[in-house]
């Protein structure tokens, strides 16, 4: 089978992209090491709300499942949600909550809830929300605040952590009453230049193949396309394996690379495009004009020559 000669050519045991990322290899950028620094410390405190924003791709659900199995267990017991659709109001928590207890589908009455965490667990609760966005209106935050309050009634502890993209962030910020209880907010960014070099290093090596099969010309073409989040990231070098593979080639080059985004639907960004064919007719008129001709005092010729640096600041949308 073809997926078959794809490991072999390879070396490879599975399909690059087939399962979950295995949370001991993850690449944390600096920034995000402190953020979950700082969020594991918030977990300390009960009756908390820690947010966190990006847009699609940048790893979201990953750090949803790295906190998950991250959190001190003899402190914290830990519920993992995720919402599949729009949320309006309240009645959608406790009933997700009764479950993870074990409770019976007739028990929705919140002290009897909290009542079983605190005879059943005795610990700090954490709940966990991916895809929070979907709570797209106040009443759908009523559930999470009112727990929060609760507290100071019923002796039980609870602290939410709240992931989505940034419609979550800006529902936040229009509630009077989360914001209250805000113990952090904080967004996840797209790679810098250097981070993706880092993490396409480190990529190859978990999946098991050499970095030099990426060339240096190949690594700054990818740097031009997207955001370079974590799965627009995955998704090239995924079909940059594709492509080699087909072409019966151990290195992925440039040509490779433009392939690979011609096949999976990336456009090139047009401006980038341009800049790399005018680096090239420069550099033909260059070698083939007389020395006479290639000198231009006023500079302007050869500025021609050097404005193909790769802009850094990029940004856009990629999953998680």
């Amino acid at each position: 089978m073809e997926n078959q000669r794809f490991l072999a050519f390879w070396g490879l045991k599975s399909l690059p992209g087939n399962g979950q990322i295995d949370l001991d290899q993850l690449y944390w950028q600096e920034r995000t090491q402190g953020l979950c620094s700082r969020l594991l410390l918030s977990l300390e405190k009960t009756a908390n709300i820690s947010v966190i924003v990006a847009p699609a791709g940048h790893g979201k659900s990953t750090l949803a499942r790295w906190l998950y199995q991250r959190v001190d267990n003899e402190t914290h017991d830990v519920a993992l949600f995720s919402l599949l659709r729009q949320e309006h109001d309240a009645g959608w928590l406790l009933p997700r909550l009764a479950g993870y207890l074990g409770l019976p589908d007739s028990i929705r009455d919140t002290r009897v809830i909290l009542q079983n965490l605190r005879m059943v667990h005795g610990k700090i609760l954490t709940v966990i929300i991916d895809n929070a966005h979907y709570l797209s209106d106040a009443a759908a935050f009523d559930e999470i605040v009112s727990l929060c309050q609760v507290q100071a009634l019923v002796d039980c502890r609870i602290n939410f952590v709240l992931l989505g993209n940034p419609k979550l962030g800006q529902n936040v910020q229009n509630n009077r009453d989360i914001q209250h209880r805000l113990g952090l907010l904080s967004e996840l960014h797209p790679f810098s230049r250097a981070e993706l070099q880092t993490y396409l290093s480190q990529r190859l090596q978990d999946i098991g193949i050499s970095r030099r099969a990426l060339v240096p010309e190949s690594l700054a073409l990818i740097a031009q396309q997207g955001s370079m989040t974590f799965a627009g990231v995955n998704a090239i070098l995924e079909a940059c394996l594709f492509e080699a593979f087909l072409k019966e080639q151990k290195t992925i080059s440039a040509e490779i690379v433009y392939a690979a985004c011609e096949n999976t639907g990336i456009r090139l960004k047009k401006e980038e495009t341009e800049s790399v064919k005018a680096n090239k007719i420069a550099s033909k008129k260059r070698s083939t004009s007389s020395p006479a001709k290639a000198v231009n005092s006023s500079g302007d010729l050869n500025s021609l020559f050097y404005k193909t640096e790769i802009d850094s600041e990029n940004d856009g949308e990629g999953e998680d």
